[in-house]
Order: C-alpha cells, then sequence, then structure tokens
C-alpha cells in the first residue's frame, strides 16, 4: 500500500535570526523522522532551498539526505517554489540547485510528470504556472480517482496574494480533491470549499516572527487511504530555539529576554497592540529596531 508523505518548504540554507540552532540540521533531524514510518513517496511542495546561492555545505548535506531516501527505495518528488528560482525564470533553471538534484536522480520534478497511485492522480504545479494550476482546478470534472493537486501559492489571501492567490470562488469551480500549498509558512486549520480540502499546515521549520508561526508544531500530511492526516514531527521546546541576546553593530550585546518574559510572546495573554506598546516604551533606539525586526 503507497504511503504518500507531503512536506512544505524546507528552505535547505535558510539564516534564522532567532534561533539557536543550525536550521539545515533540524530541517535533516526532521526528514529523517520519515525513514522508519513506511513512507514509500515523499513530495515536496516546494522551496527546498532558501536561494540559488546555498553554500557547498548546504548542496552536499542535502545530496548525502536524499541519496539515503533513494538507498531505502523512497521516491522523492518536488516542485518549484518561488525559492528555487534564479531571477523567477525558468530559462536559468540549468543554474539552480534544484535542477542538479533532478540531473543527480535523487529527485523527479512532479511539475513535469502525473504521478498515478491506486487510490490517487497527483499533479504538481511550480509556482510560475500558478495560471495552469488556476486553470485545471476550474476545468477538472469527470475524474476515475481521487485528484490531489501540490502547489505554491497563496489561498484568499488578499493583502499578499495578489495574482498568486486562489480564491474561494475559483476553488468551487473545480472537483479536485485534495489541495495542498506551500509557500505560506504559517500553519492553517483544513478549508473545505465545495468538493475540496485544502491543507496549508506550514513550513518544516518554525522560522517567522508571528505568534502564528513559533507556537504551532510543524508536520506532514500522511495520504493513504481515505482522508489525509496531518502527523506532527518531533520538536524541541520552543523555549530551547529562541534568541535572548543580539549583538548590535556596535558590538554592544543586548540582553532582551527580559522582554520577551514581559510581553510573553510564547503566550495568548497578549495581543498586537500591547506588545507594540510595550516594544515602543523602549528608550533605546537599536535595541527598538532589534526587537521590531526579530519579534
Amino acid at each position: 500500500m503507497e504511503r504518500i508523505a507531503v512536506v512544505l518548504d524546507l528552505h535547505f540554507g535558510k539564516k534564522c535570526n532567532i534561533r539557536l540552532d543550525d536550521t539545515d540540521t533540524v530541517i535533516t533531524e526532521k526528514l529523517m523522522q520519515l525513514l522508519d514510518k513506511n513512507i514509500t513517496k515523499i513530495i515536496f511542495a516546494g522551496d527546498i532551498f532558501e536561494n540559488c546561492s546555498i553554500t557547498r555545505k548546504t548542496f552536499m548535506s542535502t545530496v548525502k539526505l536524499f541519496s539515503l531516501f533513494k538507498e531505502k527505495g523512497i521516491e522523492l518528488y518536488t516542485i518549484y517554489g518561488n525559492h528555487d528560482e534564479y531571477r523567477y525564470n525558468k530559462s536559468f533553471r540549468k543554474e539552480t540547485p534544484l535542477n542538479d538534484l533532478v540531473d543527480l536522480k535523487l529527485i523527479t520534478l512532479l511539475s513535469n510528470n502525473i504521478l498515478s497511485t491506486d487510490n490517487y492522480d497527483i499533479y504538481g504545479f511550480d509556482y510560475l504556472d500558478i495560471d495552469e494550476l488556476k486553470n485545471f482546478i476550474s476545468t477538472v470534472h469527470e475524474k476515475d480517482k481521487k485528484i490531489i493537486c501540490i502547489g505554491h501559492t497563496f489561498y484568499n489571501n488578499e493583502l499578499m496574494g495578489g495574482n498568486n492567490n486562489l480564491t474561494e470562488d475559483l476553488i468551487k469551480e473545480g472537483n479536485i480533491d485534495y489541495l495542498v500549498l506551500g509557500h505560506d509558512h504559517s500553519e492553517y486549520k483544513e478549508v473545505k470549499n465545495n468538493n475540496t480540502i485544502i491543507y496549508r499546515i506550514g513550513s518544516v521549520l518554525r522560522d517567522s516572527s508571528s505568534k502564528n508561526n513559533l507556537e504551532r508544531v510543524p508536520g506532514y500530511l500522511l495520504f493513504e487511504e481515505g482522508k489525509p492526516k496531518f502527523i506532527k514531527f518531533e520538536c524541541k521546546n520552543l523555549n530551547e530555539l529562541l534568541i535572548a541576546k543580539v549583538t548590535v553593530k556596535n558590538k554592544q550585546e543586548i540582553d532582551f529576554s527580559s522582554l520577551i518574559e514581559e510581553i510573553k510572546i510564547v503566550t495568548k495573554e497578549n495581543d498586537a497592540d500591547d506588545i507594540i506598546d510595550a516594544i515602543n516604551k523602549l528608550k533605546n533606539s537599536d535595541v527598538k529596531e532589534i526587537i521590531r525586526r526579530n519579534l
């Protein structure tokens, strides 16, 4: 029986201001948790890499990890996210680290292939092919199996979505069963829109300053028979990850751990206005700027 895991937004090579640990190591440790779960296929919903200028160390560690999955007989698939592209231009794909993984036959582009299993037909659409995804969603009516679409775009986000935004009305027109979207790193509750269930489970890393992102436990979607399940990764306690000290330009080390406690960023006792008010009361402008960027 096929056991298919869908994982969102790895971002190998990412540097996080607010984390104490090495992000590449964290991503690797999380993916290694899939090795003993009888997973047959893993699909990444874009942004395997943070950018096309990652270090050789990051690339080689990714090759080593993906080679391990290949040795275990686990097939890997992906689409291109916006961070995987170079200058947002497909003609430069030969220059991208993701293309190197494809050339090494460690991963397959789902956007160039239809993945068909006993229960599902799975389609992938790159970040630069959102119009094709929109057209596909609106035209699918008859089908032999359940359809899963993997995309890298926003859903119902008028503020940030722009052209790369799937709307409620568009989804209502189609007849796909499951839509899994990367790109937005925060976790949202599943949405049922007509015949389609939409999943946005967030990135593998808790790397954002938003409370919505920091308080969640990352995971992956597991497709077997029936409705997919959200499986949490084993993660460190949040308090072990946050940096309490930052060095400003003049090399002065600023300790604002007391402020973190004051505004209780990891609780729900303060709303955004309380946090902003607490920051504005600080006298040191350097500290204010650091906190605004990192918290």
